[in-house]
């Protein structure tokens, strides 16, 4: 999570990549972390990277989804 929190910060300075790593890797420690993945898409559709953010928001749908 606090990889997570990090990234949203460098998200906001606009440092899209340093925040990617970041979420990269809060998903490789929790890959059923939805908000980072939400999080991913956010920064991957500011990099214009359509089709890569589109399956982040899905897969943020997903794991919402299947919770209690």
């Amino acid at each position: 999570e606090d990889r997570g929190n990090k990234a949203i910060a460098l998200g906001n300075l606009n440092r899209l990549a340093e925040a990617l790593a970041c979420l990269d890797e809060a998903l490789l420690l929790n890959p059923d972390y939805a908000e980072a993945w939400y999080n991913k898409g956010v920064a991957l559709e500011k990099l214009g990277q359509w089709k890569q953010a589109l399956a982040a928001y899905e897969r943020a749908r997903e794991l919402e989804k299947g919770k209690p």
